[in-house]
C-alpha cells in the first residue's frame, strides 16, 4: 500500500494482485463476501475484494463500506468523507475528516479516444491532448462528478481547469469549484484527487 497526504486528505493506493481472488478471498470478511455475492465478473470481484482489503488496512479490522442514497461510499460508524476508485491494476481510497473528496484512477484504454467528444466540452475537445492529458481529463471529470454529489450532472457540465489553474468547475444545479490534485500521472495511468 502506498500512502500520499495532500492537505487534509489521505490517499491510499494498493495494487490489485494478478490473482486477486485467490489471494484475497481467504482473508475476506463476511461483509466483503456479501459485497461480491452474485457478482459474475471475475474482474469486478477482484476489484471489490481489493477495495475491502484496502479499507480494512486503512480503517481497521471489521471495517464495513456502505453507500448512501446517491451511491457515495462511506465507512459505517465513521464521519470520515471517503471516495473510492479502481482500475485494471489498483484500488484507491481518498479519506478526509474535514471535507468531501473525490478520487478517480484510470489506466490508458483506446476507448478514451473514441468517447472523448462525449466527456469533453466542445471547447476542450478541440484542444490537442496527449495520452496523459486525456487520462487526466477523464479522471478529473470522474473525481469532480463523485465529489459534486449532484444527480444528473453530466461530464459536459464539468469544466477542466484553465491552463495554469488547479480549479475545475461543475455547472449543474449549482456552480461548484474543486481543487485538482494529480496524485499520479503518466501516459499509462492517472490518479486524480479533487477537494472543494
Amino acid at each position: 500500500m502506498r500512502h500520499v497526504s495532500i492537505g487534509s486528505t489521505d490517499v491510499y493506493i494498493a495494487p490489485i494482485p494478478p490473482d486477486a481472488e485467490a489471494e484475497l478471498l481467504p482473508a475476506a470478511t463476511p461483509a466483503a463476501l456479501a459485497a461480491i455475492a452474485g457478482v459474475k465478473s471475475v474482474r469486478r470481484r477482484c476489484e471489490l475484494l481489493a477495495t475491502w482489503a484496502l479499507a480494512e488496512a486503512v480503517f481497521g479490522s471489521g471495517t464495513v463500506i456502505g453507500h448512501d442514497t446517491l451511491g457515495a461510499p462511506f465507512i459505517a460508524g465513521r464521519k470520515t468523507h471517503i471516495s473510492i476508485s479502481h482500475c485494471a491494476d489498483c484500488v484507491v481510497i481518498a479519506a478526509s475528516e474535514k471535507c468531501v473528496v473525490g478520487v478517480d484512477a484510470e489506466v490508458w484504454r483506446p476507448q478514451l479516444l473514441r468517447v472523448r467528444d462525449r466527456f469533453l466540452t466542445p471547447a476542450e475537445a478541440v484542444l490537442p491532448m496527449s495520452r496523459a492529458a486525456l487520462l487526466q481529463a477523464w479522471t478529473v471529470k470522474e473525481a469532480v462528478y463523485k465529489a459534486a454529489m449532484m444527480p444528473g450532472l453530466s461530464f459536459q457540465e464539468i469544466h477542466l481547469p484553465l491552463p495554469g489553474s488547479r480549479w475545475a468547475v461543475a455547472d449543474g444545479a449549482a456552480r461548484l469549484t474543486f481543487r485538482i490534485e494529480p496524485v499520479e500521472l503518466s501516459p499509462l495511468r492517472a490518479i486524480t484527487l479533487v477537494t472543494p
